[in-house]
């Protein structure tokens, strides 16, 4: 049984090449709805990635760089980082991607 979330996904069709996003409206008996914009489908994604948080969800993004304000609030809160770019970009590296 799939338990999965309701909401937007990004996923590919099978007729398609790139990503794109869809809802997934859930369960209706047997099938798995999800719409493409105004379009019902009870047929599911060739591929599904992942969910796309809402706006009030626990999800932040972040700049790519790390800023001037950024960089001097983290030296003031912990002084004994010699690299802060580098400690940041390994950050983001890690980071959960959307």
């Amino acid at each position: 049984m799939i338990d999965r979330k309701p909401g937007w996904y990004w996923v590919k069709w099978p007729h398609e090449t790139k990503w794109c996003v869809a809802q997934y409206m859930g369960r209706v008996g047997e099938r798995l709805m999800w719409s493409s914009g105004d379009i019902i489908q009870a047929d599911a994604p060739g591929e599904i990635g992942p969910r796309i948080p809402t706006p009030d969800e626990p999800w932040q993004m972040v700049p790519v760089k790390l800023s001037e304000e950024m960089d001097e609030a983290c030296e003031a809160e912990w002084l004994d980082v010699d690299d802060w770019n580098a400690l940041y970009a390994t950050m983001l590296k890690a980071a959960p991607k959307p």
